[in-house]
């Protein structure tokens, strides 16, 4: 089996959630420096992730829709 390199993470909730998923993200790259990291978020969240190494942010709009996508995601 092939090694995975790349992990996706998508949090919408509220800011002190999204504030704790820092120092996991920060752990997980100092252990695999070769992972690379997106993280999907609300946009004025994408300052907490600019200083990690290996880590991409992509903003989403925070609306109903991205409310429903992410209960789906909770659900699966």
């Amino acid at each position: 089996m092939r090694k995975k390199n790349h992990l996706l993470i998508i949090r919408f909730s509220a800011m002190g959630d999204v504030a704790m998923t820092v120092p996991v993200i920060k752990a997980l790259v100092a252990q695999h420096p070769k992972l690379k990291i997106t993280v999907v978020s609300k946009a004025f969240l994408q300052p907490l992730f600019a200083t990690i190494p290996n880590v991409s942010f992509f903003c989403c709009r925070d609306n109903a829709k991205t409310q429903r996508y992410s209960r789906t995601l909770q659900i699966v």
